[in-house]
């Protein structure tokens, strides 16, 4: 009877990666011409292939998505099915690490497996893993860094020096994608703290070791990711410095000055606000759009779910809900303006 069960479990969990693959792949390649901020990191492609410059003008975030996709474009070609390859794949590698993640905080395969369906029908997900953009990218280097912290911190299953090196590994690695990564070290900071607090016995290691794999790794990764850039054509070893600087001066200066047709405040995502239009074509009456808009199924319960993992983190003192609320905090509030200011203003800083 297990047996059969589990052979069941194995069918289903086929019928369910196949779906996702489909609904994921299926005519990847439309549109054909770059849309929404394609046009700006396909152009970046181009303009590092074609004439070997880096152009801060396309880009205002850190190489290393873009240096996946030009190996892409150089490997297979320039079109709009390998533009995205790089986003589809970590679109699916995704589900695995939430998978992952959810069994290492709950030792439950069906809660587990739960996160995976509500995160893969959630509808941005699909967006996001069908567009070039640095996210799902970044996203897998964040969800990378997090598993390896937790192997450690919550089922020891490795070694501490083990599981902070590659987290903190990871962790360059998603901060050479996006500065806004920086929220994942702040949800370390605050776990570490508490572990700092619980364990005095081992605090004298554990400055060392944070300090080591928290700080100076993710720095050295983010230093590392840009050393390719002197040895194109039209630059030199002072564009190290001139690029962070203008990347410094658009998200503190001009991004939060910044409004147009397509904007959408942080704090009204979470409830859709202000949905986002990535693609729009009517031609002979016939109508093709790319809206990035959550499922309200999903997106509308997460006030609901914020006010539980209060209460729970509050009055139960759930380890959990604690981490579940300060893991949900510290992504979604980097990107108020505020946060997001002192945040790059103390990268560039330190």
């Amino acid at each position: 009877m297990l047996n059969e069960t589990s052979k069941v479990e194995r069918c289903l969990n086929f019928l369910f990666t196949s779906f996702i693959f489909f609904i994921y792949a299926f005519r990847l390649n439309f549109p054909t011409e770059p849309y929404y901020d394609e046009v700006y990191y396909v152009n970046l492609v181009r303009e590092i292939i074609a004439h070997q410059h880096y152009s801060t003008a396309l880009t205002i975030h850190p190489p290393l998505a873009h240096v996946i996709d030009t190996l892409n474009v150089l490997f297979w070609g320039d079109s709009s099915v390998i533009w995205r390859f790089s986003s589809l794949c970590s679109g699916l590698f995704i589900l695995y690490l939430i998978f992952q993640i959810c069994l290492s905080l709950t030792q439950d395969r069906l809660a587990a497996k739960l996160a995976v369906l509500f995160y893969a029908l959630d509808c941005i997900s699909l967006t996001q893993a069908r567009i070039e953009m640095p996210n799902n990218i970044m996203q897998v280097c964040i969800l990378s860094s997090l598993l390896l912290f937790l192997r450690f911190m919550s089922e020891r299953k490795i070694p501490r020096q083990r599981a902070f090196l590659g987290a903190g590994l990871c962790l360059g690695l998603a901060l050479s994608t996006k500065l806004t990564s920086f929220g994942l070290l702040l949800l370390y900071i605050i776990l570490l703290l508490l572990y700092f607090l619980q364990n005095p016995g081992e605090r004298k290691g554990l400055l060392k070791e944070t300090g080591l794999f928290f700080i100076l790794l993710p720095l050295a990764v983010f230093v590392a990711m840009h050393l390719f850039i002197p040895f194109l054509k039209q630059h030199t070893w002072a564009d190290l410095w001139n690029i962070q600087v203008t990347q410094f001066n658009y998200h503190t200066k001009i991004a939060p000055t910044q409004t147009h047709g397509y904007s959408s405040q942080w704090w009204g995502w979470p409830l859709m606000i202000r949905p986002i239009w990535y693609y729009f074509d009517q031609t002979n009456g016939i109508v093709h759009g790319i809206l990035c808009i959550g499922n309200p199924a999903i997106f509308w319960i997460i006030p609901l779910i914020a006010g539980y993992l209060i209460w729970d983190a509050t009055f139960k003192h759930s380890r959990i809900s604690i981490f579940l609320l300060t893991a949900f905090l510290s992504q979604w509030l980097i990107f108020s303006p505020g946060v997001n200011q002192h945040v790059i203003m103390y990268q560039l800083s330190a």
